[in-house]
């Protein structure tokens, strides 16, 4: 009998153990559910606390919800960072988009300073060929003056009007540098009466100009 008595005594102690170990895991689970956001224990348990007696003589601005001040905090912190990130996504992009701007300008800058050296190479040869020009047209006005007419007529016939014109303004400014007479006209008389009237009608149309 006192063997039977220990054996219920131990199944008691037993049940108890299940039922504190049931209520205590019911309660975690519990807590996790509303830490998690996936009940409101305050909206629970409210209903039950009012209707406790006396309950409502404590005033509820004294009473705060330690999880629900955490997880407002967490929802702000939460905004925050969101906020921060959009910002920073936002000037991320308006650097690419400067960065864009930057290089499209270097680049735009890169083909102006190739085109302004080509202009300034092309200037450079140019004024070379012009001065080329000029030194081969005082070498042909010097030897011209000093060839017989004749030969010199010749070799006037083998060359075009324009370089012509040229050299015989070279041979007029020699000859007014050096205080004598232009043999220019003594020269035109002497080539094609039709070529020399379209030299001569050149020679005034560009002095006009």
């Amino acid at each position: 009998m006192a063997k039977k008595s220990k054996n219920i005594n131990k199944d008691v102690q037993k049940i108890k153990q299940y039922v504190f170990i049931d209520i205590l895991l019911i309660f975690i689970a519990i807590f996790l559910f509303d830490t998690l956001g996936f009940i409101n224990l305050k909206e629970i348990m409210t209903p039950i606390v009012s209707s406790i007696p006396g309950i409502d003589k404590i005033n509820p601005g004294n009473v705060e919800d330690p999880y629900l001040l955490s997880r407002e905090e967490r929802k702000k912190e939460a905004y925050t960072l969101k906020m921060w990130e959009e910002k920073l996504k936002q000037k991320e992009e308006d650097l690419k988009v400067k960065e864009s701007e930057l290089k499209s300008k270097i680049e735009s800058l890169k083909v102006e300073k190739e085109d302004l050296e080509k202009a300034k190479a092309n200037l450079k040869l140019q004024k070379n060929e012009y001065n080329d020009y000029k030194k081969n047209i005082a070498k042909q006005a010097e030897y011209i003056e000093s060839m017989r007419p004749e030969d010199a007529v010749a070799r006037l016939n083998e060359m075009d009007d324009l370089t012509v014109i040229d050299i015989f303004r070279e041979m007029d400014k020699r000859a007014e540098q050096e205080g004598r007479q232009s043999i220019v006209s003594y020269l035109l008389s002497l080539l094609d009466p039709k070529r020399s009237a379209i030299i001569q009608k050149k020679m005034l149309l560009n002095e006009e100009e």
